[in-house]
């Protein structure tokens, strides 16, 4: 029997009304749906109750079944499917009942159910669906004997607090706990369960017996709004698939993975307040998809991945900082990066072959080993603040992109001086080892006019130099055939400044920069380029400005500069001067405010007694910088 109950506008039926169907199987009183809702409310009455269904139903199918249980003598032992969606039943029988054919429980969105039937005698019981069941307070113990059950369902079931502790599930099973706004503590349960669904629920972490869920494929806490925790222990699912904690506001720390985890392949942490993400994240060896548009991800570290692209949503992180991409051997492509990234690491990604334009805040870019990179955007040298950029054994990088770098280098270490002095103007310049470029190439740039072979040269700056002076631009050429067995290479200029003092007596200052560094071995000739601004020469305790620095130039004394290389041998060197150029520097900008007051210091040198007021450097930066020459010493 099927009854369209759209079709009818009312029907009122007695207690007996199908006492003369003995054989009847099927029985559907059915509601047609939009999205998941009945189009109206059911016309069907039963004033005085139903005292009677024929036991030899298969199919019993009723929409908003209009009594609070089934008829007491109804015994289900052929029935195999029961949907009683949107019904009034309180409990849909009581004590035990038979029912050893049945597979299939439907009572969703059933407001009055209070208790799941005892379906102890169901044997073959394969899914139960008790979604917005919103008055169900418990669940009997008896759920963990189903040898075939896949499926249990008790999404906005608003009133259950709790879940039986120790429920071992023998088959693969999903169950689905979204929306149970009052289940406050993660299920003590085990065995094959495959899915878990714990959305929207109050529970506030993820405890240490997660890891007897090994077979486990998908675990969605999202909206989780007082989750803080997840236990280590996360790592022995070895069958995760997918994890889910998106909107998880209060979550502010991923777990270690303290062991490999290759079947992870997708991960979404949207909008939680994870800051980083730890260094062993590198062991989800699998990961392909990585969701986290709009979360507080400062640092992201996806070193070691094995994934081909990341993902499009990493524009949305806008307070991410940094990002670490070391030896992502198959990623070859970046998407549009956030705007607020300060340091990107790519270093041995050999399979990316282009670098996108970088962004205004980026300060640092390791880029080394990218095989494959044939192009660098010319955004590079000009839209950015950034002081350093590591493009060591980019083979591959074409003739004509490397010949434009070094053609343009000029511009590239006034960049780099611009973008060092924002740094140290923000305070933010501590963290930089040194504003360089590393990349292939055997040649000094021409503009650099004080040049010398070998590692060492030493210049005169001529009298009165400092009044605007803001540091050097340096050079270096490493030799990749002379090479010295070692870890890590790192380059380093030594200066050394003779100092004629007021009193007469001669003083000598050094100071030493790192001016690059790299673990990778060299494949080829590479060249150095560096800035080195003043405040980093001399001693004393204001590190932004060094009297007695100034002092030397004015008294004519040399500079000596050594280019230290402890894996590669130095082929040769060169050194510029930078200096504010005040015919082309707008009024008040920095570097003229910071000129200004060198040549105060410069004033107060030559007077003892002489006195200045401090003055407070504004954050904006001049527009042209000056490289003139030096008299260079005979060796």
């Amino acid at each position: 029997m099927f009854l369209d109950l759209s079709k009818i506008t009312s029907i009122h039926l007695s207690p007996q009304a199908f006492a003369n169907m003995p054989n009847l199987r099927f029985l559907k009183f059915y509601m047609p749906e939009h999205n998941g809702v009945p189009i109206m409310i059911s016309k069907v009455h039963l004033d005085q109750g139903l005292e009677y269904l024929p036991n030899e139903l298969r199919y019993l199918h009723w929409h908003e079944y209009p009594s609070k249980a089934l008829p007491f003598d109804f015994e289900p032992e052929n029935l195999v499917k029961l949907n009683l969606p949107y019904s009034k039943v309180v409990q849909i029988w009581e004590g035990k009942k038979r029912a050893f054919k049945l597979k299939y429980v439907d009572i969703h969105n059933s407001q009055y159910l209070i208790r799941m039937p005892d379906l102890s005698e169901t044997p073959n019981l394969e899914r139960t669906n008790l979604k917005n069941c919103i008055n169900l307070t418990c669940v009997p113990s008896s759920v963990q004997n189903f040898n075939h059950l896949s499926m249990l369902c008790f999404e906005g079931c608003k009133s259950l607090r709790s879940f039986p502790s120790n429920l071992h599930f023998m088959s693969p099973i999903k169950i689905d706990f979204s929306s149970c706004f009052n289940l406050t503590e993660f299920p003590q349960i085990s065995g094959n369960i495959t899915d878990l669904i714990l959305s929207e629920t109050a529970i506030q972490e993820v405890p240490s017996s997660i890891e007897c869920l090994t077979n486990l494929e998908k675990l969605y806490i999202n909206r989780c709004m007082r989750l803080k925790r997840l236990s280590t222990s996360i790592c022995k699912l070895k069958s995760l698939h997918v994890l889910v904690l998106d909107d998880c506001s209060k979550l502010e720390r991923f777990p270690e993975i303290l062991e490999k985890m290759e079947s992870v392949k997708c991960i979404s942490l949207e909008r939680t307040a994870i800051t980083e993400l730890p260094s062993s994240f590198a062991n989800l060896e699998g990961l392909k998809d990585l969701y986290i548009g709009g979360s507080s991800l400062r640092q992201l570290n996806l070193s070691r991945n094995d994934s081909e692209s990341l993902p499009a949503s990493i524009t949305q992180l806008s307070q991410l900082r940094s990002l670490h991409l070391k030896d992502c051997s198959m990623l070859s492509s970046l998407p549009e990066l956030p705007q607020s990234l300060e340091l990107l690491d790519a270093e041995n990604c050999k399979q990316l072959q282009f670098i996108p334009e970088i962004l205004s805040g980026l300060e640092e870019v390791d880029a080394s080993v990218l095989e494959k990179a044939t192009f660098l955007n010319s955004a590079f040298t000009l839209n950015s603040a950034c002081v350093k950029f590591v493009f060591s054994n980019c083979l591959k990088l074409n003739e004509k992109a490397n010949n434009e770098i070094l053609a343009d280098s000029q511009r590239w270490i006034q960049h780099m001086a611009i973008a060092t002095f924002r740094l140290f103007d923000e305070n933010k310049y501590s963290h930089i080892k040194g504003p360089s470029i590393i990349l292939p190439g055997s040649e000094i740039p021409e503009w650099f006019s004080n040049q010398s072979s070998g590692s060492s040269i030493t210049v005169k700056p001529p009298q009165n130099c400092c009044r605007n002076l803001i540091g050097f631009a340096l050079c270096a050429v490493l030799d990749y055939n002379e090479r010295i067995p070692s870890g890590f290479s790192s380059v380093f200029c030594e200066y050394r400044f003779e100092v004629n003092a007021l009193s007469g007596i001669e003083h000598v200052y050094e100071n030493c920069l790192i001016l690059a560094s790299t673990h990778e071995l060299i494949d080829s000739d590479h060249v150095v380029l560096g800035f080195n601004p003043c405040w980093n020469v001399g001693d004393g305790d204001d590190h932004r400005i060094f009297l007695k620095f100034f002092d030397i130039h004015k008294h004519h004394t040399a500079i000596s500069f050594e280019f230290i290389c402890d894996s590669y041998k130095v082929k040769s060197c060169g050194v510029c001067p930078v200096y504010a150029n005040p015919s082309e520097t707008k009024p008040n900008t920095f570097t003229l405010k910071f000129a200004t007051r060198i040549g105060k210091l410069d004033d107060k040198a030559a007077s003892p007694s002489g006195t200045s007021d401090e003055e407070e450097l504004e954050p904006r930066i001049c527009s042209m910088l000056h490289f003139p020459r030096y008299v260079q010493c005979p060796n």
